[in-house]
């Protein structure tokens, strides 16, 4: 399932505006403010992750007296992004942690229930303990389930042992997956990063927590007792050439060698061996 994403400007866009903030401040004039709808529209999102409360955020600034609900069984909000700094030890476990009520403004009802059902004709969606939501619009932003049984060999309950990390499986996890680095980091040997085939959360992760390992081991002056490998289904290290091609790049710069068109398909832990598709 892909996940629905709402944002407003991207990261680098923002920082190009923030760096050139100072320099137009004093001839610069605020941005003109959106005009306000006035509306009995029902609106149902499924999902309380970045998409579905910046949507839910965005439209009680635009719109007055929609009935506004967010459908999410999750109390706790994850900074997904903040997964590879707890994974390489630059942030604990916690900063990654934040209540779903803590991002929703007064105005939107938060219903703590598992969406299960979905018709599209009566124009209703199903919770867990029963409930039914009617609604005029619906905007559907669950997310992505991680699909852990697709590496045969491989469980969750293995990460942070025989050298194995998952980067997104959450902050324990993330925070086992540092204790498997940083070890690797003092002992060196052989680090193998990889991609998945299908859709994935942030496709820019397991460069970056290859980029980040790779520093902390030489910042430990252990480099060259580590090999590092980037092995990926893709035939590019990334989606826009320009990018790719910088990272090729750094890569080629920091001695880490890459696997294209190599798919994950099992592990052996106990004999720390990964068996590909290429």
């Amino acid at each position: 399932m892909k996940q629905l994403h709402v944002t407003g400007p991207s990261r680098r866009k923002f920082l190009k505006l923030a760096a050139g903030s100072a320099a137009i401040a004093a001839i610069s004039e605020p941005a003109p403010v959106q005009a306000q709808i006035t509306t009995k529209a029902r609106i149902v999102i499924i999902g309380a992750g970045a998409g579905g409360t910046a949507l839910a955020n965005r439209l009680v600034r635009r719109l007055v007296g929609a009935q506004i609900t967010l459908v999410d069984p999750r109390k706790e909000h994850l900074y997904q992004p903040g997964l590879s700094l707890v994974a390489t030890g630059l942030k604990p476990a916690g900063y990654v942690v934040s209540r779903t009520t803590d991002w929703l403004p007064s105005e939107v009802r938060l219903i703590q229930e598992a969406a299960v059902a979905i018709d599209p004709v009566a124009k209703t969606v199903a919770t867990a303990d029963g409930q039914t939501l009617q609604y005029d619009y619906l905007v559907a932003a669950p997310g992505l389930a991680l699909d852990n049984d697709a590496i045969e060999g491989f469980s969750l309950d293995m990460v942070g042992r025989d050298g194995i990390g998952a980067l997104y499986a959450g902050p324990e996890y993330a925070e086992k997956t540092w204790q498997a680095a940083s070890k690797f980091s003092e002992t060196g040997g052989v680090g193998l990063i990889t991609r998945p085939e299908t859709e994935m959360k942030c496709a820019g992760a397991p460069l970056k927590h290859t980029f980040l390992i790779d520093d902390i081991t030489r910042r430990a002056s252990n480099r060259s007792k580590a090999e590092f490998v980037y092995a990926a289904p893709q035939g590019a290290l990334f989606g826009v050439p320009i990018v790719a091609e910088k990272v090729r790049m750094l890569f080629a710069d920091r001695a880490i060698e890459t696997r294209m068109h190599h798919k994950l398909q099992s592990i052996d832990a106990g004999r720390k061996r990964a068996i590909f598709a290429d």
